[in-house]
């Protein structure tokens, strides 16, 4: 009897090391952001464990959609795929300390570069399908007020088809190119969640969650076949507080 009920356990021993070890293997990957305001976003996706071949998520994977989301938070600079630029002058600079980016341009200009073909943006952006670019930012009130065909604090993005450029400035937000179209606030205040959505021609800037511009491009511009963000404006003086910067090419 003793042996029988050693045997036993040894069995239920083993069933509970297999079930521990199938649970390891099911991995969950999420990309999270946390913002200044406190507030947490991320997306998730499950993988299906290794050693199971067919199963419903492996017959059905994971939407490509949510694969393509890129983000940087800060933590840390981005990496060399970004390439920096200050104009030359060699006093501008970017630093990142608790989990914010600081761009500091005092004279020139100082931003972060991702060249074609590099990254998923260059790769997968289609105009006629959409795009969606976000980013958690504060504007030092140091800086100096423009929004004309630039920003005082601008996001560059070529998405093959048209140019568009938005810009910060301290007063107002705007796409100060191709077109200019203007929407005044106080971007020092405090942080502000902006995202800027495009599919073909027209496009939609939200700040905080609220629709603030809504135009159709009259034409599609032309430039650098570029994505960036920071102060791209040569000889003018600013600082800008980048909580996060994020994109996603199948909105």
């Amino acid at each position: 009897m003793k042996k029988l009920s050693l045997g036993l356990a040894l069995v239920i021993l083993m069933l509970l090391a297999l079930t521990t070890l199938s649970t390891a293997e099911t991995m969950t990957d999420s990309l999270t952001f946390t913002h200044a305001s406190g507030t947490r976003s991320s997306i998730s996706t499950v993988q299906p464990p290794a050693n199971i071949k067919d199963t419903k998520a492996s017959r059905n994977p994971v939407p490509a959609r949510l694969k393509e989301l890129v983000g940087l938070n800060f933590d840390r600079l981005p990496d060399p795929s970004w390439e920096t630029w200050d104009c030359g002058d060699g006093v501008s600079q970017a630093m990142v300390s608790h989990g914010i980016l600081t761009i500091d341009a005092p004279s020139s200009c100082y931003e972060f570069i991702l060249w074609y073909p590099n990254g998923t943006w260059h790769k997968l952006v289609d105009n006629a399908r959409g795009w969606v670019i976000e980013a958690g930012l504060k504007v030092d009130p140091s800086t100096e007020p423009r929004c004309d065909d630039r920003g005082s604090v601008q996001i560059w993005a070529n998405d093959h088809t048209n140019l568009v450029i938005i810009g910060f400035s301290t007063n107002e937000i705007c796409i100060a190119y191709p077109d200019n179209v203007r929407f005044p606030m106080d971007t020092t205040n405090s942080f502000h969640i902006y995202r800027i959505e495009s599919k073909g021609n027209r496009v939609q800037v939200y700040v905080d969650g609220d629709l603030r511009i809504d135009h159709t491009l009259s034409w599609t511009g032309g430039g650098s076949n570029i994505l960036n963000f920071g102060d791209g404006v040569g000889g003018t003086t600013s600082r800008s507080y980048w909580d996060y910067f994020s994109y996603n090419v199948f909105p």
